[in-house]
């Protein structure tokens, strides 16, 4: 019998990177706000994934139910999502803090992430967020490798 090919896990992330966290985050807001609205289905009839990740997330379902209604009614996301939803379905902050939240995805065993810019200029975050890496890790790797075992403690 042939040997199973492993697949690799890719995390789909909406993501802004600034020098100004706080900027990042508000950014990041309006994203997910976007981009809950767009996939999130309406009325309590939610796919048992939906119930997953919402559970994962730590935001309650009626809190999640709350913001998605508010949002549909045209209140900006930047006042109605908290960091609890940008935690859970973005990457935002300085460059440093977003290597950081992309670190704890490859320890939860993300094998690459696909990062979509947001905001206003999308294509210079890209390149300031790039830079950072480049700079903190020269060899291009987060030096967390999930699939190595750790060394015996005995």
């Amino acid at each position: 019998m042939a040997e199973r090919e492993s697949f690799d896990i890719v995390q789909y992330l909406p993501c802004a990177a600034r020098p100004d966290g706080a900027e990042a985050r508000e950014i990041a807001k309006e994203a997910v706000g976007a981009m809950l609205i767009a996939l999130w289905p309406t009325g309590n009839d939610w796919p048992a994934q939906r119930e997953t990740i919402v559970r994962l997330s730590g935001i309650a379902r009626p809190e999640m139910v709350g913001a998605l209604d508010r949002m549909r009614r045209g209140e900006r996301a930047g006042r109605v999502l908290d960091d609890r939803f940008i935690s859970g379905f973005a990457l935002a902050g300085t460059a440093e803090q977003v290597i950081a939240q992309a670190a704890q995805y490859r320890r939860a065993g993300a094998d690459e992430l696909a990062l979509s810019f947001a905001g206003p200029q999308p294509a210079a975050d890209a390149a300031y967020f790039a830079r950072a890496v480049k700079r903190l890790i020269p060899d291009g790797e987060l030096a967390i490798d999930v699939r190595r075992s750790p060394p015996d403690s005995g």
